[in-house]
């Protein structure tokens, strides 16, 4: 379940498993250990989304190389909000010893890639063979010539990045499996059993500045490489009995050291530019072969070629785009101090509004070029682990009065003298094969490649031997038997791949360790007891809402399958499924099921249910999803069902019960609370009488504000936009009182009923309607501000159980006539 940061002051915090951080390296151990009959937490300092509210506790001390303020993020999903979706696994050489270098892997780059193989999909990863390069899969003139010196470096692009936060974050429904936000992690206290260190809790900071402890059989410290470090230092030194904690610190420096003019111009489509690949984006970069870095010891750089684009100079229309950024960033995270800080600073600069428009009418010239006549060379760099690069802590502290860390890197000579032999091998080399003219950069090389660094690596690294790293290759602290460390500052060699990728790979590994070394009680796999329901489509609908729904119906009905056109993992409440290709839907299977729930965009309802043509269906309800599509071809494949359901959740609300008899309600308002479809399906239910819905009977209005009536009388009135945190339901009932959605003076409120952080029911003037537990669990945690409103999307989960549970009981349901006339609304 999720929890605030306040609530450790009233709950038991036993675990089995305690997981410090929401980023990629938390998030995936977490899910990898879901199922295993371990209860885990997951301590995340920030929110579900950024907020302006705690950047002071991301405060870094800088020497050398800039930590950049952007470059952490503390909130649900961790640096996954922020980063590009770049991936690309570490190369051969950055796991080999290299002499006067460093010492290498302790583990194999063919078993990280291993569990990116078999589990990375789940993540978007792909598997090794997208990183292989092929000359030959390429025309001739999209090609790079043969450079004797270089090798081509294969990178991937997710689009759009995978954000953990968003996409996992209805994963904390079960018991045992929980969330705490606003739950600062500064310290973990321990004590020594013989010559082991043992950590009995993690310290956590609420946001109210309150201290409390979470106590675990096992901690695994998931944060940023910075915060990790900060967390063990301020922790008596735990895991630092050789002082190698901090130490090590690696960093990817860039910058653009160059241009080139190719020699014959290039298509935008060319390996070495960003191409679409499959179901990822990916272009070539250019490194030194590992031959000749082993020969010459240079370092495992990387550089890029940039479309480079002549957009002219427009600094008031950078600074007007940077404050517009700013104020719906604000917006979007309920910061409206800081959105109206932003608008301020927004109308100052209104002066650039015309650079604006000059520069869009540029880029709409420039995105149709044909031909690229010249780019810009971007390095990456490797730096090599040096043990004075370093982490530390300084005398200044932040609001809980934990001392904040200093961060000590530079770009070596090693790396220079390495990056200067790149460039001059790409300058000798393209020359040679007459691919273009290279021309450097002014300024020193130290210079240009020490503005920009974001992947932060190292200051606890993996080893064998405990006085040169911090954990060992199982990634346990060394002198611990229950504190590891997962994420990039186990990394002993930084190579120039953004680490992401081998991030998630050490996390499935690292969750496949702890079940092994716990006795994890693996629980057998649900029965397939009940009616059937084969489940098409994959997206946020089913994630959120449908298969844990689903689940909760066991054991009256159980998942047959998930199928869509991707292969990934559907994270249930109680259980991983894995989707299956839509092409793999078989005759078997449908004849087995008794009910079939499409949930995909309505542009491609049509070619769904055609799958479905060529079987025997008169025995199946198909559900679809709002909004109804009665388009004549989609009729047809209707008729090939026994019935045709809409999945309409709203109109089955379970607050909805309160509202009859002398509550009933003859005017609806609804502001804010819903699309239009939903809101008339709302209505709708409100007006029926003895369970017949009546009939919409007219509509009138502008976009976002509509008036509509139906049979019987019952009018309302829905304004636009949907806004769940700040929308309000108004209704005015036959004996002429107001009843409310929030707390209004003369109003009567529809309020929660809560117990042990759950909500059991809804109340209005003594009259209660109760949620049965399986309910309860589907809500999630309801706190005394939640309001019908703003947890209308949970409280949905729930009616939409309902609305399932009647359709295996024989209920009508929402049937597609209504939902067809509700859907006309969406003007």
């Amino acid at each position: 379940m999720k929890f605030a940061g306040t609530d450790l002051a009233h709950l038991d915090t036993d675990y089995d498993v305690c997981i410090v951080g929401s980023g990629p390296a938390g998030f995936t151990t977490a899910l990898e250990l879901k199922g295993s009959g371990l209860s885990v937490c997951i301590l995340e300092s920030g929110t579900e989304t950024p907020t302006s509210a705690i950047d002071d506790l991301k405060f870094v001390e800088s020497e050398g190389l800039r930590i950049r303020e952007d470059s952490r993020e503390r909130a649900l999903g961790g640096t996954s909000l922020t980063w590009s979706g770049f991936v690309a696994p570490l190369d051969a050489i950055d796991f080999e010893p290299r002499r006067g270098i460093h010492d290498g892997w302790p583990v194999s780059r063919s078993e990280i890639q291993s569990n990116i193989d078999n589990l990375g999909y789940r993540y978007i990863m792909p598997s090794a063979d997208a990183f292989e390069y092929d000359r030959e899969a390429v025309g001739e003139n999209c090609r790079i010539p043969t450079l004797p010196s270089l090798d081509p470096k294969v990178f991937r692009t997710q689009t759009p990045p995978f954000r953990y936060g968003r996409t996992f974050r209805h994963t904390f429904l079960p018991e045992n499996f929980d969330l705490f936000l606003g739950a600062t992690v500064v310290k973990f206290a321990w004590h020594r059993e013989m010559t082991r260190e043992v950590v009995d809790a993690a310290v956590v900071a609420d946001a109210s500045g309150r201290f409390h402890e979470v106590r675990a059989r096992t901690f695994v410290l998931a944060a940023s490489a910075i915060e990790s470090v900060r967390i063990l230092l301020n922790s008596d030194n735990l895991g630092n009995a050789h002082d190698q904690v901090g130490r090590y610190f690696m960093n990817h420096p860039k910058g653009n050291v160059g241009s080139v003019i190719f020699s014959n111009a290039l298509t935008p489509s060319h390996e070495l530019f960003e191409r679409k690949y499959q179901n990822f984006s990916g272009y070539v970069g250019l490194r030194l072969k590992e031959g000749l870095q082993r020969e010459q010891g240079d370092l495992n750089s990387y550089i890029r070629l940039e479309i480079t684009r002549d957009e002219g100079n427009f600094p008031k229309a950078k600074e007007l785009s940077k404050a517009f950024r700013s104020t719906l960033k604000a917006i979007g995270r309920g910061d409206f101090r800081g959105a109206g800080l932003s608008g301020i600073s927004m109308i100052r600069r209104a002066d650039g509004l015309g650079q604006i428009i000059v520069r869009a009418v540029k880029r709409m010239r420039n995105s149709n070029i044909r031909l690229v006549k010249t780019a810009r060379l971007r390095c990456f760099v490797e730096m090599e682990p040096i043990p004075d690069h370093r982490i530390t802590l300084t005398d200044r502290r932040d609001r809980f009065g934990v001392p904040l860390p200093k961060v000590s890197h530079t770009v070596s000579e090693h790396a220079l003298r390495s990056v200067e032999r790149l460039i001059s091998k790409i300058e000798k080399e393209f020359a040679q094969t007459n691919f273009g003219k290279v021309y450097r950069a002014q300024g020193a090389l130290a210079d240009l490649l020490s503005a920009d660094a974001s992947h932060h690596l190292g200051g606890a690294r993996m080893g064998e031997d405990p006085t040169s790293s911090v954990v060992d290759p199982s990634l346990r602290v060394h002198s611990s038997d229950n504190l590891y460390i997962a994420g990039g500052a186990v990394f002993p060699t930084g190579g120039n791949a953004n680490p992401t990728l081998t991030i998630v790979g050490l996390s499935i590994r690292l969750a496949k360790v702890i079940k092994d070394r716990m006795g994890h009680r693996a629980e057998t796999a649900a029965q397939s007891h009940g009616a059937g329901i084969i489940i098409v489509g994959a997206g946020r609908r089913v994630s959120e809402d449908i298969v844990p729904a689903v689940e909760c119906l066991a054991p009256r009905a159980h998942i047959k399958g998930i199928y869509a056109t991707k292969r990934k993992t559907v994270f249930g409440p109680t259980a991983a499924h894995e989707v299956i290709p839509l092409s793999g839907l078989s005759e078997k299977e449908i004849a087995s099921s008794r009910l079939v729930y499409v949930a995909v965009p309505p542009e491609k309802l049509q070619s769904v249910l055609e799958k479905f043509l060529n079987y025997n269906c008169k025995h199946l309800t198909l559900v679809v999803e709002t909004p109804a599509v009665d388009a004549k071809a989609v009729r047809g494949a209707y008729d090939q069902f026994g019935r045709v359901v809409v999945a309409e959740d709203s109109a089955y609300l379970p607050w909805l019960d309160l509202l009859t008899g002398q509550r009933r309600v003859v005017r609806a308002d609804f502001d804010r609370s819903g699309y239009r479809y939903h809101a008339v399906a709302m209505a709708r239910a409100l007006a029926g009488d003895s369970g017949q819905r009546p009939r919409l009977v007219s509509a009138r209005g502008k976009r976002n504000d509509i008036e509509v009536r139906f049979d019987g009388g019952l009018a309302g009135r829905i304004r636009g936009p949907r806004d769940y945190d700040n929308g309000r339901i108004l209704f005015q009932t036959v004996s002429g009182r107001t009843v409310s959605s929030h707390p209004v003076a003369g109003h009567t409120q529809i309020r929660s009923l809560i117990s042990g952080n759950l909500c059991v029911g809804f109340e209005l003037e003594g009259e209660v309607v109760h949620l049965s537990e399986p309910e309860s669990r589907l809500l999630g945690r309801f706190g005394n501000g939640d309001t019908i409103v703003s947890r209308m999307l949970d409280i949905k989960r729930v009616a939409l159980y309902r609305l399932l549970e009647g359709i295996l009981t024989g209920n009508a349901g929402y049937t597609l006539a209504e939902a067809v006339e509700d859907a006309s609304q969406r003007w």
